[in-house]
């Protein structure tokens, strides 16, 4: 399984079948600022749509096919960080991702989350490569604060997906970060 105490606010863990509740509340009173920048949020409306999301997580963990770890601050469900695994055993790839409540944001709660993703993707599953996306509309009109994780955690700006992403129902452009082992090594 999966369970890693980062520090005495943050904790990691698989979603569980009883994070439904939590979950839904949370999508509830966060729904606007989580569909900003994602349509998937908008598709959980219930308990059971949320023990779905869950259940796929999970089977998805069991397949080995993504890490989901719900981010547990200060015993609350803030939300989820994934590292899922696109290539484990040629190309050994990657890709981070994450969502958070908008009470929870500029805690550092991602930011953790994800270091703690990376050394396991990198030590535990001998990943070479991990990419973070973003979703960007213009200069003015970014999710920036994932830009800043990105920045954080070490990785390089590779370029720019044109329309590879949708939010709101529109195309939009993903911004391309990477970082490799030898990279996250070395820091």
């Amino acid at each position: 399984m999966f369970n890693y105490q980062i520090d005495q606010e943050l904790y990691l863990r698989l979603p569980e079948e009883n994070d439904a509740e939590a979950l839904l509340a949370l999508f509830e009173r966060d729904r606007n600022y989580l569909t900003y920048w994602n349509d998937w949020p908008k598709r959980l409306q219930t308990i059971a749509d949320c023990q779905q999301f869950i259940s796929r997580h999970r089977q998805s963990f069991a397949q080995e096919k993504s890490i989901p770890a719900a981010m547990i601050y200060n015993g609350h469900f803030v939300g989820i960080s994934t590292l899922e695994i696109q290539e484990r055993y040629v190309v050994k790839k990657g890709e981070l991702g994450y969502w958070v409540g908008e009470q929870f944001q500029g805690k550092g709660i991602v930011t953790r989350s994800c270091q703690q993703l990376l050394k396991y993707g990198f030590t535990h599953l001998d990943l070479n490569r991990l990419v973070l996306r973003f979703k960007h509309v213009s200069d003015d009109n970014e999710n920036g604060r994932s830009r800043r994780v990105a920045e954080r955690l070490g990785f390089t700006q590779e370029g720019v997906q044109r329309q590879g992403g949708v939010a709101r129902g529109e195309f939009m452009d993903m911004v391309v970060y990477s970082l490799l082992a030898e990279e996250w090594q070395q820091n």
